[in-house]
């Protein structure tokens, strides 16, 4: 089974028209979530699709004067993301046109939404930090995904901009925890003063507590609150049970 990585960032989308943009994220998000549409409500989706009367319009010159868009610029749309990653969140990003694209098990109007955006050319930049415990790695990221709507083709670019230690202060700089939510023995033997700020136990048993914690092999191991740390080293939870009031 893969170990999952933490990924949060910003994504930014560009196509010509917007239609492209909006379609591609239902395909998306009904790739994830088969229970969002009933049956009922897409055949009367389709119903509607097929029963319009279609009145010709000049959309280029409707849209320019109308709303001030020219149809030759660019659509961009941006969003925030927070993601799991399989083994890391690079992985993801080289599926992630399967179901969107090339994936034909669908009901007939999702169908004709992947027929729409496969017409049109797409791209997608995500800038993001990635994170995994077992590789002990955290990762600044770009990657740039480009569909070709002429050659059907696909091309990914990741960059690692940064990558530095799974480690407690690393942790805390990237935002992915609060400095009160996660600690390492290394964490607590650098900042003990301040951690341990409001509990009298480790501050008045320091000069126990600290040889102790120098005594593990094991440093940069995180853990979730003192508690856990405390429980993960038979000697130190063996003082704390001894003297503890």
């Amino acid at each position: 089974m893969a170990n999952l990585s933490e990924a949060n960032g910003t994504v930014y989308i560009k196509a010509s028209n917007l239609k492209t943009i909006e379609y591609f994220l239902y395909i998306q998000e009904l790739s994830n979530r088969k229970d969002i549409l009933p049956e009922e409500m897409i055949t009367e989706l389709q119903k509607l699709q097929d029963d319009v009367e279609v009145e010709k319009v000049d959309v280029r010159e409707k849209m320019n004067l109308e709303l001030g868009i020219e149809v030759d610029d660019y659509f961009l749309f941006t969003s925030g993301f927070d993601a799991e990653g399989c083994w890391c969140f690079e992985n993801n990003l080289n599926d992630f046109f399967d179901c969107t694209l090339y994936q034909d098990t669908d009901e007939e109007l999702t169908r004709k939404m992947k027929k729409y955006v496969r017409k049109y050319d797409i791209q997608f930049q995500f800038e993001y930090v990635d994170a995994e415990a077992s590789q002990n790695f955290i990762k600044e990221q770009k990657a740039i995904i480009t569909y070709d709507s002429e050659t059907a083709g696909l091309s990914i670019d990741i960059e690692t901009i940064k990558e530095v230690p799974y480690t407690v202060e690393n942790l805390i700089d990237y935002d992915f925890y609060e400095p009160d939510e996660i600690v390492s023995v290394q964490f607590l033997l650098d900042y003990y003063y301040d951690y341990c700020r409001g509990n009298d136990f480790y501050l008045k048993h320091k000069d126990e507590i600290i040889p102790i914690l120098k005594k593990q092999k094991e440093k940069e191991e995180v853990y979730f609150f003192l508690e856990s740390l405390e429980s993960s080293i038979p000697e130190l939870k063996e003082f704390v049970a001894k003297n503890k009031e």
